[in-house]
């Protein structure tokens, strides 16, 4: 799940039970302190495309 603020991300990031014994779905959650500000677009845009080249 994305999340857009912190208090949501911390909120649905705990565990959930599902019912099953030894079944508990533990969501990924990503907040806004995981996801790095873009400050430079071409920097941005050139490290994409260095990926791609392997």
């Amino acid at each position: 799940m994305f999340c857009d603020d912190a208090a949501t991300a911390r909120k649905h990031t705990e565990p959930i039970d599902m019912g099953h014994p030894g079944w508990v779905l533990h969501p990924i959650v990503i907040g806004p302190g995981e996801v790095p500000v873009i400050t430079d677009l071409a920097w941005a845009v050139s490290a994409r495309f260095d990926e791609d080249q392997g």
